[in-house]
Formats: structure tokens, C-alpha cells, sequence
């Protein structure tokens, strides 16, 4: 086992992950050792390993995600903006198509507050999941000065603590200490090993094994464990009604990306066997694209093409932090929240709940925040969580979830782990309004509410 020692340690490569990576690397102009640990091959996470390859209509923030959007859509045929066609779900078409149209720019799917008309006003942002992984390594390389490392495919077993402090995290194959411990697991992983607080809602958002459908005249070979007669009584309930409903969405290559909301309840998946449940959700994508073939003449001269190797988790574990944002937070809009002066990303995004008791979409009508102690821990005074595992209610993380709003959190993270090392001051007690002005948000936060007449 090889030993590391760092100045910041990052575990998760998903959205989050990067966005505290890329910014730490710039803030520290090469003069800081920055790890990120990740249990796939590259980075990306869900946007890249589980096939949620569209970032859904939502404000961003002044952050990191304009420059991967240019990148991706300079590379020919591997981004585009989709015009949504949201016509009402009904049970003869439980899906919505997006389909690329080079009316729309990238600026185009950068609000989502107020926006009731889903049909006519609905643009967002499809990309290929490797061109993703290779625009965020190119965009770490350049910010790196050769101080960033990458240890893919391997899995956080430990963290070590002094009871005030996280001292060291083992994977199965390395030892790494640092100063800085950045937490964007997803399901607080990290946190939870090193012993803060951590919860468990229940009702969890719900689950998706996403996949890719391409243009074929030839036979579907159908995996023999999954023909008849495989049953999965409770899928096959849920796709006699509504509620199995799906966001397709075409590549610029003319392949289509299928999301169904939810493959699995959140609650199973979350207390199933992982195999297991990766082997529930294989039948149910068969046995979904079987329906939607039959319900769904444009779907016919199709075949599935991949099945997404990782399973798009929308809710887990979540940090007990200093603040946990609430839904007064995300119905109040970002100028009437308490903790205003706090926020380091915004988000704008419908309450969208999959599964469960209460299934269904929240439109909001103005934008609000997320304050910096959502990310605090107080039982560690030397890691922050940013991502979904953050300090959130269920009907929070519902809303706030989605890559774009993700990576900004990750960024503030990433900025303050450096300003820690810089100033000494640790990441639980920093200083908010210089890591504020590093982010560009007081000046975007007056461009919104002038917007948005708040």
C-alpha cells in the first residue's frame, strides 16, 4: 500500500468532486499537493459513469460550468442544446423527448424559476459522457501546475481522526494524509467513516439505471435470464400507470439517452445488497424498454446500445451539518433566507420528487441560496461535504441535486480549503464574504435580484 501525503484531499470525482478540485487548483497556483480519490476510472461520476448526461434547465451561478459547456460544445458532435417537447404524460406516452436544436444557446438553459410552460420553455444541456471525463481532466491539467493526482478505481475503506480532526484515509490500495478533507462522495462516505453526524431520511428520492438506445434494423438479442418468465410484479404494476415515466433525450449523433424516473424506490436501493439491486434494476431497464417499444411507434427500429455501468442515486446519506437547508430556504427565494450573507451557490430547479409517497414536480418561482454551513461539520473541524450528501432536507436535496448547482458548491469548498491553508484559519470558521467575492456572487447575486425584481 502506497502512502500519499497531501495538502487536500477530495474524495468523490463526480460533479461536486470537481469543482472543489479545479478551483483548489486554482487558488493554490501550484503551491499545494491536492488528491482527489474516486472509485470509478476517471472523473465525472453519475454525469459520466451513470449516464446523466444532460444537465436539466437551472441558473448555474457565476462558476466553472460555462467554460466545460464551451469546451464540449466546441468539439464536434459531442454537445448540444435540446428544445424540450413536454407534452402532457399520460399512460399511452410516458415520456418526454428533447432533441437538439441550434436555434438555442447555452445561455438558453440557465433559468428555470417561473418557468410554469414545460411544453414551449424547456432547454437543457446534453453532452457525451467521455467527452465530459477528457474536458474536465484537460481543464485540471491546465489548472494543476502538475500538482493535482487522480487515484481512480479505488474505494475509501478508513479515516483515522484525533477526535477533533481527520488525520488520514485509507482505499484499498493507498494511505493518504492531508490537512484539508473535501467530502463529495455523494452518500457522505468519507464523513460518515470519520464519525460526524450524519442521516437517513426516509421516503428517498428514487433510483435510476440509465440507458442508451442507437438506430438498428437488426434483431435485439434479449438477455435470457430476463425473457419470460422473469417477473418483477411491482415493476410491472408501476408500468401499468403513470408513474414510470421517462426523460429521453437525443445525442447530436441521433442516439437517445433514457432516464426512468425512478428504476428503483429510493428506500429499497438504499437498504439492498448493491449486486442485488444492480441486478433488479438490469431486468427493469429490459423490461421498460420491452413496454416502451410496444406503447411507442417512434421508439421501433431502435435497439439498446449500453446500459450505464453505475446507477444514478438522486438521495443516501446526508451530513447533520451546522445549517440544514429547508424548504422555507427554497420557497422564500435567496434575498429573504436567514442566512443570505452566507450563500456560496444558488439553485433554481423544481422540487422534482421520483417514487416514493409523494411523487411529483414543484415549479419555484424565484431562485434561492445555498449558505456555506450546509457544508460544516461539526465533528471535524477540518472537512467540509459539498454535493448532495450536504447538510439538506429531503425536499431540499430534491430541488438542489442537479450537476450545475453541485459543481458550485464544490467550488466554494475547493476555494476555502486553500484560503485554510493560506490563512490558517480552519474550514469550519473561514472567512465567507472573501470566499463570496472569489465566487463572483455578491455581483451575481445583485444581477438576479434585479431580475428578478427581489
Amino acid at each position: 500500500m502506497k502512502e500519499i501525503k497531501a495538502d487536500i484531499l477530495i474524495a468523490g470525482g463526480g460533479s461536486a468532486g470537481f469543482g472543489a478540485a479545479v478551483r483548489a487548483c486554482m487558488e493554490s497556483n501550484g503551491e499545494h499537493t491536492i488528491v482527489m480519490v474516486d472509485k470509478n476510472p476517471s472523473p465525472g461520476g453519475t454525469s459520466v459513469h451513470a449516464g446523466v448526461t444532460c444537465w436539466e434547465m437551472g441558473i448555474g451561478g457565476p462558476g466553472i460550468h460555462r467554460e466545460i459547456a464551451g469546451r464540449l460544445l466546441g468539439k464536434n458532435s459531442k454537445a448540444a442544446v435540446l428544445k424540450g417537447n413536454w407534452k402532457p404524460l399520460v399512460k399511452e406516452r410516458p415520456y418526454a423527448v428533447s432533441s437538439p436544436d441550434p436555434k438555442y444557446s447555452y445561455d438558453s438553459t440557465l433559468r428555470a424559476a417561473g418557468v410554469y410552460d414545460r411544453v414551449n420553455n424547456h432547454n437543457s444541456f446534453i453532452f457525451e459522457p467521455a467527452a465530459m471525463s477528457l474536458v474536465m481532466l484537460e481543464i485540471l491539467k491546465e489548472a494543476s501546475s502538475g500538482n493535482f493526482i487522480f487515484l481512480g478505481n479505488e474505494i475509501i475503506k478508513e479515516a483515522r481522526t484525533d477526535g477533533e480532526r481527520i488525520l488520514s484515509v485509507t482505499t484499498d490500495k493507498s494511505k493518504i494524509l492531508a490537512k484539508v478533507y473535501i467530502d463529495c462522495t455523494g452518500d457522505c462516505i468519507l464523513a460518515d467513516l470519520a464519525g460526524c453526524k450524519t442521516i437517513v431520511d426516509n421516503n428517498l428520492n428514487g433510483a435510476t439505471l440509465v440507458y442508451r438506445i442507437e438506430k438498428s434494423s437488426g434483431a435485439e438479442k434479449f438477455p435470457k435470464r430476463f425473457k419470460a418468465p422473469y417477473e418483477d410484479q411491482v415493476f410491472f404494476k408501476r408500468l401499468d400507470s403513470v408513474r414510470v415515466i421517462s426523460s429521453i433525450n437525443k445525442y447530436p449523433n441521433g442516439d437517445m439517452n433514457i432516464n426512468q424516473l425512478p428504476t428503483m424506490e429510493g428506500d429499497e436501493f438504499f437498504h439492498s445488497d448493491d449486486k442485488e439491486a444492480h441486478e433488479k434494476c438490469l431486468g427493469r431497464v429490459w423490461l421498460h424498454w420491452n413496454r416502451l417499444k410496444k406503447d411507442a411507434s417512434e421508439m421501433k427500429g431502435y435497439r439498446i446500445k449500453h446500459i450505464y455501468p453505475m446507477i444514478g442515486i438522486r438521495e443516501g446519506r446526508k451530513l447533520s451539518g451546522r445549517y440544514v437547508l429547508n424548504e422555507e430556504d427554497i420557497l422564500s427565494g435567496f434575498t429573504k433566507q436567514k442566512m443570505h450573507e452566507e450563500i456560496i451557490a444558488f439553485s433554481d430547479h423544481p422540487v422534482d420528487i421520483h417514487g416514493g409517497d409523494s411523487p411529483g414536480i414543484r415549479i419555484l418561482a424565484k431562485p434561492y441560496g445555498i449558505p456555506y454551513d450546509c457544508m460544516v461539520s461539526e465533528d471535524a473541524e477540518n472537512l467540509l461535504v459539498a454535493g448532495r450528501g450536504a447538510s439538506l432536507t429531503h425536499t431540499a436535496a430534491a430541488s438542489c441535486r442537479l450537476s450545475r448547482t453541485m459543481l458550485a458548491m464544490g467550488e466554494a469548498a475547493g476555494i476555502s480549503a486553500v484560503r485554510s491553508l493560506i490563512t490558517a484559519k480552519s474550514v469550519s470558521h473561514p472567512d465567507i464574504s472573501d470566499i463570496r467575492n472569489r465566487l463572483g456572487i455578491p455581483s451575481f447575486s445583485e444581477m438576479l435580484a434585479a431580475e428578478f425584481k427581489l
